[in-house]
């Protein structure tokens, strides 16, 4: 019985290790958000990246889920699709979060060629852009 307890543990292991999020701070929000990036999901096929963004507020941000429930929101994770060449971003994924780590709502979608939005200069977004540009260039 230990034996296959020490095993599933060091199978558990390095899945673990793996699936780690590496967030990093980059910048501050005018609305007292902190923003990261997760350093471990930054992938790059030369012009277009994607990376997982995190906002955590300072104070709750009112929301409300699918059903019109009002909640407060104290963070949320979007998968943002970058695109290098033109500084423009997309995102596809976003997931929020409550104080109590609880999900309000989570939205996924596919790339659309539609959806690309101009990154503005001397934004938030133009900080995380930047970043992982620069985190890329030092990639390659």
């Amino acid at each position: 019985m230990k034996k296959m307890v020490c095993l599933i543990i060091m199978l558990m292991f390095p899945v673990s290790v793996c699936l780690a999020a590496d967030w990093v701070y980059v910048a501050s929000g005018a609305d007292g958000s902190d923003v990261y990036v997760d350093l471990s999901s930054i992938k790059s096929d030369g012009t277009i990246c994607r990376a997982w963004i995190k906002s955590v507020y300072k104070n709750l941000k009112e929301t409300k889920d699918k059903k019109g429930v009002r909640n407060f929101m104290a963070r949320n994770v979007s998968l943002f699709y970058i695109d290098m060449e033109n500084k423009r971003i997309q995102v596809t994924h976003v997931a929020n979060y409550d104080k109590d780590e609880n999900l309000i709502v989570a939205v996924s979608g596919k790339l659309d060629e539609d959806r690309w939005k101009y990154v503005v200069p001397e934004s938030v977004m133009d900080n995380v852009f930047d970043f992982i540009q620069e985190y890329v260039s030092v990639l390659e």
